[in-house]
């Protein structure tokens, strides 16, 4: 079966592009945040998202590629709203905004690892295995921040 390194290389710039957004979301995320526990909790996550990106860039130098990552232009776009609609809201309902945003990003994330791992063609490189591995650690904060979101629902007076 023909390989073709340049698209892997490609693909794998595009989760590199994906998982700096998220270190940098989280980053800003903590400071945003009103509880030591959430700041905590995104610090955290920021600093997987940037062992991922490590990961990443080693992965495309195996492949005889140059990591570089391409301006993120959704991300950014998606923070700065993030930032707005936290400046209009104050308080607990910011953090919950703070936590919306992160969940929103880490959607973001596990759609791009599920669109590039579909296939069986990834299989013949042994990225798949690497991959998944990464997709794995995102979807554990995704649920852990789905957790957060949803029990603040709970806790809401009703109106």
């Amino acid at each position: 079966m023909e390989q073709y390194p340049e698209n892997y290389v490609r693909q794998l710039e595009r989760l590199l592009t994906t998982a700096n957004s998220g270190k940098e979301g989280y980053k800003e995320a903590a400071g945003q945040v009103h509880t030591d526990i959430l700041k905590e909790l995104f610090l955290k996550y920021s600093k997987e998202r940037e062992h991922i990106a490590e990961e990443l860039k080693e992965r495309i130098r195996m492949m005889g590629g140059m990591p570089h990552v391409e301006e993120d232009t959704p991300g950014f776009i998606h923070r700065m709203i993030s930032a707005i609609k936290t400046v209009f809201t104050w308080g607990a309902k910011d953090d919950e905004t703070v936590i919306e945003s992160c969940r929103t990003g880490d959607l973001e994330a596990l759609n791009l690892y599920d669109d590039i791992l579909q296939g069986s063609v990834l299989e013949q490189t042994g990225l798949k295995s690497f991959l998944i591995k990464q997709r794995l650690l995102i979807s554990e904060a995704f649920n852990k921040i789905n957790q957060l979101h949803f029990a603040r629902y709970k806790t809401m007076p009703e109106s």
